[in-house]
C-alpha cells in the first residue's frame, strides 16, 4: 500500500502542500526518490534542489519524446502479455475510467506521432498514457492512484 501524502509529509518534515501529484509520480516512478528525500530531509537546501528538480521535470509528461512514449508503451504490452492478454471486467473498466474522466489532469493528446497513430481520445498529462486502454489493462495503475487499487 502506498503511503498517503499526508505520511509522505510528516516522514520528511514538509507541508502537505509540497507533496504534489509530481512528487507522488516521481516517488512510484523511482524507488531511491523517497530514500534520497529521506536522507535530505534535515538539509533545507539539498531537499529544496530534490523538489525544484521534480518540479521542473513534471511540467508536462505529454511533451515526452516519441522513443519515450513507445518504451511505456511497449512495456504495457508485455505486462499484458505476461497476464495472458486479460482485461479488467466491463465494472472494473467503468469504475477506472470514471475516475480518469472526474481528474484534473486528463487532457486531450498532443500531436505526438504515438497519439495520432493511435487514435488517442484522452491522455492523462501524469504519465502521458491514452486512458481508454490503459484502464483496460489489469497490469497498469494510475500513477497517483486514483483507481483505488493496488499492483
Amino acid at each position: 500500500m502506498n503511503p498517503s501524502p499526508a505520511a509522505i509529509a510528516a516522514e520528511l518534515g514538509l507541508p502537505v502542500s509540497r507533496i504534489t501529484d509530481a512528487l507522488l509520480l516521481k516517488i512510484a516512478e523511482d524507488e531511491l526518490f523517497l530514500h534520497h528525500l529521506e536522507m535530505c530531509r534535515t538539509d533545507e537546501r539539498l531537499m529544496s534542489i530534490l523538489l525544484r528538480e521534480t518540479e521542473a521535470t513534471a511540467a508536462s509528461p505529454q511533451g515526452q519524446s516519441t522513443p519515450e512514449l513507445l518504451r511505456r508503451a511497449s512495456l504495457a504490452v508485455v505486462r499484458w502479455a505476461s497476464s495472458g492478454f486479460r482485461k479488467v471486467s466491463q465494472a472494473a473498466y467503468d469504475r477506472r475510467l470514471a475516475a480518469c474522466l472526474a481528474c484534473e489532469h486528463l487532457v486531450a493528446p498532443t500531436e505526438n506521432p504515438v497519439y495520432r497513430f493511435t487514435g488517442a481520445r484522452s491522455v492523462c498529462n501524469l504519465c502521458g498514457c491514452e486512458t481508454r486502454r490503459k484502464a483496460r489493462l489489469p497490469a497498469e495503475a494510475c500513477p497517483i492512484g486514483r483507481w483505488g487499487e493496488e499492483r
